[in-house]
């Protein structure tokens, strides 16, 4: 199979290292590493090859206590779970399907430290990998980078968001001029969560020079993690977008500008994507890819919350000019979050890979673990998974519905409206009068037909709105509150 010349990886969640190292080998196989989640991705071409290198993350291992009996069989009297930052190094080739573990042999090189949920920037310009923060080992405030050009992987600076994992960041790596001295490229971090749950509410902007790199902080007045950044080159502006905060899912947009500062966002344009933190990220120029995330319900079992809920849907959001743009891809896909997320375009058609990450996350504290990959194919609308009993892709096994409004079965319906169905006007209420931000109706296709910025009184005008079906969602300070209509 002919392949593409595009692949893009997510440089939010694994890291980046390419050493095609003689003398050592490396451990070769055809399954995925297993067990790890919250590492950071970068790309490389190798040869004729595009490959992604892993670096880090946690790593889940599961550890048995018993005896052997008067037989010789072992009894397991209890099983323990522990969960370790790992300084692995993993390179996945996408034509062989191999995952090869990398394995620095030159003495010279700084030994890769553990490091998990921490954030991999990549300067293709000058072929340097930058990693910051996440939980690294002993409190470690470096900033790592690898120099692809000299093949050093090295200590660079120090920072202060250190020990803190699920940061917001974005960089662009474009020349630039500030104060009479030139840049390569700037980065800006935002909030993110430590060890103790204590969530950050700073902004760090670090101007590279070469080796050298600037930071300013700015406090802000929102405290968030596991959120998305967007750099936008038409208003040179940064957009955070979900996550979530001490109270649960954030709901609201923010933006930073280096002149004007941090502020509200502007609403995101086209269908309605829920808002959710960890999913499985890919920045593609302004453009963020998110596979599923932690959401804000609860999964539920006779009534009873059971463990948090794992989307399972593939959206992108579009920052241009100032504006933020969304697309529903694809709905019904395996649930995951703080996993790994890429793409790569073969014979016109755009793959979506997801390896690792968590499917579950239990009341109890107990996470499941991917430990397998899935493929999905924008064009066949079909998901794959991978076999690793085969070491291939198996069948197209999953049709999915692409381009369907994202109301799930666990969206609560909970804004009495009425009358329903609706004429030319309807009313609605919320209980415990809470204050009402702005109101939008979308139609069954997911398009924002209607929407008031502190409405006057909770009735809608829908004498231009055509028969059909219709959501309504009314955004509060707490949260959104939703609501289904019938147009007649």
């Amino acid at each position: 199979m002919k392949r593409g010349n595009v692949c893009l990886f997510a440089a939010g969640l694994w890291t980046a290292l390419l050493f095609n190292m003689p003398g050592e080998g490396n451990a070769q196989q055809k399954m995925p590493p297993q067990d790890f989640f919250e590492f950071s991705t970068s790309y490389f071409d190798e040869g004729e090859d595009h490959v992604a290198i892993y670096i880090g993350g946690f790593r889940k291992k599961e550890f048995l206590y018993g005896y052997h009996d008067a037989w010789g069989t072992y009894v397991t009297e209890y099983k323990e779970t522990k969960i370790d930052r790992s300084d692995e190094i993993w390179k996945y080739n996408f034509r062989t399907q191999e995952w090869v573990q990398l394995k620095p042999y030159d003495s010279s090189w700084l030994k890769v430290p553990p490091m998990a949920g921490h954030q991999a920037l990549q300067n293709k310009r000058e072929g340097y990998i930058y990693c910051f923060g996440g939980r690294s080992a002993n409190g470690d405030s470096a900033v790592y980078m690898l120099n692809m050009q000299k093949r050093e992987w090295r200590q660079l600076a120090f920072h202060k968001f250190y020990d803190k994992e699920k940061i917001a960041a974005a960089a662009h790596f474009t020349p630039f001029t500030d104060g009479g001295k030139q840049f390569g490229g700037r980065a800006v971090f935002h909030g993110g969560v430590d060890n103790n749950g204590s969530v950050s509410s700073m902004l760090y902007q670090a101007d590279f020079n070469g080796e050298e790199i600037r930071f300013t902080e700015k406090q802000t007045p929102r405290a968030l993690y596991g959120h998305s950044a967007i750099y936008d080159p038409g208003a040179d502006t940064w957009h955070f977008w979900g996550g979530q905060n001490e109270g649960g899912i954030n709901y609201e947009n923010y933006q930073y500008n280096p002149k004007s500062g941090f502020g509200w966002g502007p609403p995101v344009q086209g269908p309605f994507v829920m808002p959710r933190a960890s999913a499985a990220t890919l920045l593609d120029g302004s453009t963020l890819y998110a596979w599923g995330g932690k959401g804000y319900t609860f999964l539920r079992k006779g009534g009873a919350a059971v463990g948090e809920e794992i989307r399972d849907d593939l959206i992108s959001i579009t920052a241009r000019d100032g504006q933020l743009y969304s697309r529903i891809i694809a709905t019904g896909l395996p649930p995951a979050s703080q996993a790994s997320l890429s793409m790569e375009i073969v014979d016109g058609d755009t793959l979506f890979y997801l390896f690792g990450g968590i499917s579950t996350i239990w009341s109890s504290g107990d996470t499941s673990v991917n430990n397998t990959g899935y493929r999905y194919s924008l064009t066949q609308k079909s998901v794959q998974q991978f076999d690793t009993t085969t070491a291939q892709w198996g069948r197209l096994q999953t049709s999915v519905e692409a381009e369907r409004f994202p109301v799930s079965p666990e969206l609560r319906l909970e804004v009495p409206v009425w009358p329903n169905p609706a004429g030319r006007t309807v009313s609605f209420a919320l209980a415990g009068g809470s204050a009402i931000r702005s109101v939008k109706l979308y139609n069954e296709l997911g398009q924002l037909v209607l929407q008031i910025y502190h409405p006057c009184e909770q009735r809608l005008d829908l004498s231009r709105c055509p028969a059909g079906l219709y959501f309504l969602r009314v955004d509060t300070e707490s949260r959104p509150y939703f609501a289904k209509i019938v147009k007649k």
